[in-house]
């Protein structure tokens, strides 16, 4: 695990596709906390959902990675539900 780590924190551009489409486990939740707080103020990180960030919390068994979450501050993001975003990129591949 700690070699995939490595491997996705220095990715110049991380997207997780379809996020919230299951639950996460603790470790899995913690190990996404880490890799998105390691790139915090490197990289682009951009995460398409069907799932309202607000319907997030219930996407994590555990309670403090759920309010660890819901605290994120997500005022430097937009969000834009993963339907309209294949939408504007199959459109671009289209038009050109």
């Amino acid at each position: 695990m700690k070699k995939l780590f490595n491997k996705l924190a220095k990715l110049d551009v991380l997207i997780l596709d379809d996020f919230g489409l299951r639950s996460y486990t603790h470790s899995k939740a913690t190990f996404l906390q880490a890799l998105l707080e390691s790139r915090q103020s490197s990289g682009i990180q951009m995460v398409t959902s069907q799932v309202d960030p607000k319907g997030w919390k219930g996407l994590f068994e555990d309670p403090i990675i759920t309010h660890t979450y819901n605290d994120c501050d997500i005022s430097n993001y937009e969000y834009i539900p993963s339907y309209h975003f294949k939408r504007r990129i199959l459109s671009r591949e289209v038009n050109s």
